[in-house]
């Protein structure tokens, strides 16, 4: 760990099923796992869809001689996939990328830690928190969790910033020409995070002025083949063009909004959509 520019407890196991029983029935944590896919007991593959449930944010990178998995790997939301005959040259990048992620959300995590448990909830996943009896209830998109903390402590702890994700931003027909748009951007670069939008690809007249616009907001388009979710199941996702300000994102921070998208904002959007 500590060649890939970070220091941290490594544990190996020999049997994938032990590893199951550890995540499982003791609640042991791990940012990232290194797993084959073919292994006796339990494939790869199966202990990956268990574990997901109980550490939805851990990185997981298969090493394997089975091309075919990887689509089943894709859909697992597994962060690397290693051909054996390729591991010299891709695996230590593989971990290295997974370290640079795990880091820069280790520091936007809400840490629950007791004699018995420890818990790292993503500050993106929290839908809110309220109070229950003596405990703070924290509702986030893997679940329910709660601390024996009041909610004013609770608040204190989670002062950090996170990006600001404008879906959508539109400005009334007779209120263009006026620059409101421009200011209402000034507003939200005054707040000192990191602004990410979206906007269609620069094909036509009316897209090529919208790319144009932001890009003299301060705003820099990212090099990322960017695919929105559909908001309606059965259908396709759309390729959108990924702009940020002050700065171009990081793949890491490129990684961070997606799964921010995917698993934040669209599942509130289906909820709120197929409640009606």
């Amino acid at each position: 760990m500590q060649q890939c520019g970070s220091a941290g407890e490594i544990v190996t196991y020999t049997a994938g099923d032990n590893l199951l029983y550890d995540i499982t029935e003791d609640d042991f944590f791990f940012d990232l796992i290194l797993l084959d896919i073919e292994m006796p007991g339990n494939t790869g593959m199966e202990i990956a869809a268990s574990i997901k449930p109980c550490l939805p944010n851990v990185k997981i990178i298969f090493i394997t001689s089975h091309i075919e998995y990887a689509i089943d790997a894709f859909e697992l939301s597994i962060f690397r996939y290693v051909p054996k005959d390729e591991i010299d040259k891709r695996l230590f990048s593989a971990i290295q990328d997974a370290i640079k992620l795990i880091t820069l959300e280790d520091g936007k995590v809400y840490t629950i830690q007791t004699n018995s448990r420890l818990e790292k909830i993503p500050y993106r996943e929290i839908y809110y928190i309220e109070r229950e009896g003596k405990n703070a209830k924290i509702s986030a998109a893997g679940g329910v969790s709660k601390v024996r903390k009041s909610l004013q402590q609770v608040y204190e702890e989670l002062n950090a910033e996170e990006f600001i994700y404008i879906e959508h931003f539109c400005i009334l027909p007779e209120m263009r020409g006026k620059k409101y748009g421009q200011k209402a951007l000034e507003l939200l670069g005054g707040e000192r995070k990191t602004v990410i939008l979206e906007i269609d690809p620069p094909i036509d007249d009316v897209s090529v002025r919208r790319k144009r616009f932001y890009e003299r907001s301060g705003y820099q388009a990212n090099r990322f083949a960017h695919v929105h979710p559909p908001y309606k199941k059965g259908f396709k996702g759309h390729d959108l063009v990924v702009m940020s300000s002050p700065d171009q994102l990081s793949e890491a921070e490129y990684r961070a909004f997606n799964s921010y998208l995917s698993s934040v904002v669209m599942k509130r959007c289906l909820i709120t959509k197929s409640s009606y």
